[in-house]
């Protein structure tokens, strides 16, 4: 005979199916904000843009084409856009003012960057705007994140997630579809 459980309550069965629920989520969760960031991905794909390897997904193969430059240009590449893609500049505040003022400094000295160095680098003058914008659009990419503190608001409402997912306060997701988890 199957024991009645009291209205609101659950059986220990379904109390370690929630705990276990739960505990999968904050690990997600957890997963979710590390590779958020995280900038190895873009410095990954920036890499391989500049060696010219790219994924062909007609062939599910990667493939090799001519490299922008060399392998002193390419570390030379990934050493100052480490720098600009990292959590400093992601979970920073920055107005448009700001944003504007960091990518015109940024494009001026990688500009100057690439032409005087474009015969160490082993570049081809006509490579020189794609790996501009390439680089660029990463850094003003990174940078948007930062705008009015958009991923420190986005991380702020994760951990709030996670908070009341250990406390069980499963009512935390219909408040956060309304909107009012701010």
């Amino acid at each position: 005979m199957l024991e009645q459980q009291p209205m609101g309550q659950m059986s220990d069965n379904e109390s370690r199916v929630e705990e276990s629920r739960q505990g999968v989520m904050e690990e997600n969760t957890a997963e979710q904000i590390k590779y958020l960031l995280s900038p190895l991905d873009v410095l990954q794909q920036i890499d391989n843009f500049l060696r010219g390897r790219y994924y062909d997904y007609n062939t599910g193969t990667w493939l090799s084409a001519e490299p922008k430059m060399n392998d002193r240009g390419i570390a030379e590449i990934m050493r100052v856009l480490e720098l600009r893609v990292s959590r400093v500049f992601s979970l920073s505040n920055f107005s448009d003012q700001e944003i504007s003022g960091i990518m015109k400094f940024f494009s001026r000295e990688l500009i100057m960057l690439l032409y005087l160095r474009r015969e160490d680098f082993a570049m081809e003058k006509k490579d020189i705007p794609h790996v501009l914008h390439e680089i660029c659009d990463c850094v003003y990419a990174t940078l948007k994140q930062a705008q009015g503190d958009n991923m420190k608001g986005f991380l702020k409402d994760k951990v709030k997630v996670v908070e009341h997912l250990s406390r069980g306060d499963r009512s935390i997701f219909s408040r956060q579809k309304q909107g009012l988890l701010r």
